[in-house]
């Protein structure tokens, strides 16, 4: 049997991957590469005519260890962040006829993370949700999604404009959006938030082969795509991850899958860190994908969107204002504040402020008989939105 090298540590694969990506997120990296097998270092696979059974990135820990389920070989492959090998736990401990769960199985079951805490924990959810230590301590269960995951609701703007409001504890965020998160989402500790699904590019149909005389055309199936918002929710950065590709045909028996032409992505992990992991395998390797966040060196202003629709109405004791709320409202708008002047292009002074959800205002010092122009801006993240329309009028 030829022996192949099973880890490469750091190689460039953006020539493997079609992707988009913004400038935010670094080029992809193969931290790890494995062929198909049953030796510590690979991986195990159970394929079948139209479907298979392979390992899993489960979780990325808050020290940067990877932890890979693999199902087949009843096992937890964990690596260290640079990609070698840190312990191999197998799922049970065979003693004679005796076959019992091993000790440290529990330790290193991250399952379906649903978030992170600023100390380094991880929730996950195995039936119940779990909070677990990065060395695999259980620290708490709950029956209930506890409020730090975030309570998502989601409701059509208009076509298909979406708008989110996930509420934590601690803030909430509003997310316009064409894209729908059937995913989920899950913050990092810097209470960055992410978005995960999938889309599908009508565009996007390659020709793959001559197969059996044949020339075979596909439309790519949908892929995943991680967005990444600010903490006042606005889109600072999107990854497209490669669609799945692979060909079936059809025969007496069935239908049979091309496996020269397989190659297969998994659903994204979001570390705590910000970076982005995903599972790659082709018909003779699995391999673990990393695209590392790296911050703008002059990132812009977080702050809300301008609140619309300003309209004012006026009354024998006052000019009475109201507006449509900025989109990060609920959010992370902490309130509104009104500028007014006596002439449209002078400087606007503020003669007051309203909490965030109250969109009107009432101006009793505005003089019978003077003309006073308008507008309105919100106030929260790293400062003021821009304003909102001018509008005029008189008492």
């Amino acid at each position: 049997m030829v022996i192949r090298a099973m880890f490469i540590i750091c190689l460039f694969v953006s020539f493997l991957i079609p992707l988009t990506t913004y400038s935010a997120w670094q080029k992809p990296v193969e931290v790890i590469v494995g062929i198909w097998g049953q030796e510590e270092t690979e991986f195990g696979i159970k394929r079948g005519d139209t479907s298979d059974r392979f390992p899993w990135l489960t979780a990325i820990l808050s020290d940067g260890k990877i932890v890979i389920s693999d199902g087949v070989n009843e096992r937890e492959v964990v690596f260290n962040s640079d990609g070698t090998l840190f312990k191999v736990i197998s799922w049970y401990i065979q003693s004679g006829t005796e076959k019992t769960v091993s000790s440290e199985y529990p330790l290193y079951k991250y399952w379906d993370v649903q978030g992170y805490t600023t100390e380094g924990n991880i929730w996950i959810k195995i039936n119940n949700y779990l909070l677990k230590s990065p060395t695999g301590e259980l620290l708490k269960t709950t029956t209930e999604r506890p409020l730090e995951l975030g309570k998502v609701k989601k409701r059509r703007l208009s076509g298909e404009e979406y708008k989110y409001t996930i509420q934590y504890h601690d803030r909430v965020y509003t997310i316009p959006t064409e894209n729908i998160y059937e995913e989920g989402f899950i913050r990092d500790i810097n209470s960055n938030l992410y978005g995960i699904g999938t889309v599908t590019d009508p565009k996007d149909v390659y020709v793959d082969a001559e197969w059996e005389g044949n020339t075979v055309s596909e439309r790519a199936q949908p892929h995943f795509i991680v967005s990444r918002y600010s903490q006042c929710g606005i889109l600072q950065a999107r990854l497209d991850i490669s669609a799945d590709k692979s060909h079936f045909r059809k025969t007496d028996t069935g239908v049979i899958r091309d496996d020269s032409l397989l190659r297969q992505y998994g659903k994204p992990v979001v570390a705590p860190n910000g970076d982005v992991y995903t599972w790659k395998r082709t018909t003779d390797t699995y391999s673990i994908l990393k695209w590392t966040w790296q911050d703008d060196p002059n990132p812009a202003a977080d702050i809300p969107d301008a609140p619309v629709n300003l309209t004012i109405s006026p009354s024998p004791t006052s000019i009475n204002l109201t507006w449509k709320a900025s989109l990060q409202d609920p959010g992370c708008v902490t309130g509104y504040e009104i500028g007014r002047s006596t002439v449209s292009d002078g400087t606007y002074s503020a003669i007051g402020t309203v909490p965030s959800g109250v969109f009107s205002y009432s101006d009793t010092s505005a003089e019978a008989g003077m003309t006073y122009y308008y507008k309105v801006r919100a106030v929260g993240g790293d400062g003021y939105s821009e304003y909102s329309n001018t509008e005029s009028g008189q008492r």
